[in-house]
């Protein structure tokens, strides 16, 4: 397919301080651009170079289509037809004005009370993993509900996610919010939609395909509060255009789990990664975005190689604070929770200096180095010899070096959990 004019609502940031003059005298900025496109991919490629080359970066890009099919362009399509004999690949063309981020699309805190009290349909997806059981309450036949996935079979209904119908004053509702933030069981969607259209919209997001494995469609857990969080921030083009098309407003249960988006606006206190997830408990937080354009996408499909690039990157973020709550809550009497972070954040490349890449391979690189320095394998030679021996397969290593800590805990006398 040849390019042709494309128009997206891109959210950019000013590389120097010069740059921002030219976008409203902010350091980012909204505005709908136009420039010719094959595809979504390649309009988000095209403009990420375009930018760069003029000093700015684009943080996202949402409402992506042809220009002659753009939608949610109020009184602004009157001028698309001008402005289309200068739009080429190389530069973009602005359509409307620069205006604050706030424009795109918000993160604010909410509570419980505000989210039912508020008008329209309240719906939440349930993940049957993370909250067994579900499916049984679900039968009791007092709300509107189906199943996300097109199983008969029991077990694979009972580990599904489930869309239901939040009725204010229900028993489900005190349920959800009974239920513990930690397990990070569901989302809320305002939708005005009915049961049948909104799961016949969700269902189609339920597997996507990664540049990892093109090949393979992997599940997409969008019901966990901290996967939508990562979706949303990240995969602008495949998956938030469509998924939010028929949506009014995204509510998740906060935890210290979730990595929360830069521009949240919070109304209680700052969340450290470390917090207990029962200081969480009643806090939320509501997604809002502008009207999305339809460019035909079913779902996430193939998510591109940038997208992917940036969810890894914030997945690989939340495995850190996993790493490091681990530590705490292990040893958090022994040391503090600063170093806990900091030991976990470099633990994965310390462990592939010596192969071992597996999660349970890093965690135990970082328990030895929290309780027997970062430099364990110069000043113990004898597990250094281990850890550096290529002739040993990386689980092997871990092994003995599991051996070797219990060893050495019990010589030092310090309290430690079994290491599995």
């Amino acid at each position: 397919m040849g390019a042709e004019p494309w128009i997206g609502f891109c959210h950019l940031r000013a590389q120097t301080p010069e740059r921002e003059r030219w976008i409203g005298d902010r350091p980012e900025a909204v505005r709908w651009l136009m420039l010719a496109a094959s595809s979504p991919q390649d309009y988000a490629a095209g403009m990420r170079r375009a930018l760069g080359r003029m000093g700015y970066d684009l943080l996202s890009v949402s409402s992506t289509a042809p220009a002659d099919r753009a939608e949610g362009l109020g009184s602004l399509a009157e001028k698309v037809p001008a402005l289309l004999a200068q739009v080429n690949e190389a530069r973009p063309v602005g359509l409307g004005d620069f205006a604050p981020p706030e424009a795109a699309a918000s993160w604010r805190e909410t509570d419980w009370d505000e989210v039912l009290d508020a008008p329209g349909t309240l719906w939440a997806v349930v993940d049957g993993v993370a909250w067994p059981g579900i499916s049984g309450r679900l039968a009791q036949g007092d709300t509107d509900h189906a199943c996300l996935y097109g199983t008969l079979d029991p077990s694979g209904r009972a580990m599904a996610p489930w869309l239901v119908r939040v009725q204010p004053g229900s028993g489900f509702a005190a349920n959800l919010r009974a239920h513990p933030q930690g397990d990070h069981a569901f989302v809320l969607l305002r939708a005005e939609a009915g049961l049948d259209e909104i799961r016949g919209h969700l269902r189609r997001f339920t597997m996507m395909h990664t540049p990892h494995d093109p090949d393979a469609a992997v599940y997409f857990r969008f019901y966990d509060p901290r996967v939508m969080i990562d979706a949303l921030e990240t995969l602008t083009d495949s998956f938030r255009d469509s998924f939010t098309r028929i949506l009014d407003a995204i509510i998740l249960p906060l935890t210290p789990a979730c990595l929360l988006p830069d521009a949240a606006k919070l109304t209680g206190p700052a969340i450290d990664p470390l917090d207990n997830p029962e200081s969480c408990r009643g806090r939320l937080l509501c997604w809002r975005g502008r009207p999305r354009a339809g460019d035909g996408r079913r779902g996430p499909s193939a998510v591109s190689e940038p997208e992917y690039a940036a969810l890894s990157a914030r997945m690989h973020q939340r495995a850190v604070h996993d790493l490091a709550r681990q530590l705490a809550r292990d040893y958090g009497t022994l040391t503090s929770r600063r170093r806990c972070l900091t030991i976990a954040g470099g633990a994965a490349s310390d462990a592939a200096r010596f192969d071992m890449r597996s999660a349970a391979q890093v965690a135990m690189i970082a328990r030895t180095q929290l309780l027997f320095g970062v430099d364990f394998d110069n000043r113990y030679p004898e597990i250094g010899y281990i850890l550096n021996d290529r002739s040993l397969l990386a689980w092997q290593k871990k092994d003995r070096l599991a051996d070797w800590f219990a060893r050495m805990s019990r010589a030092h006398g310090l309290e430690h959990k079994e290491i599995a």
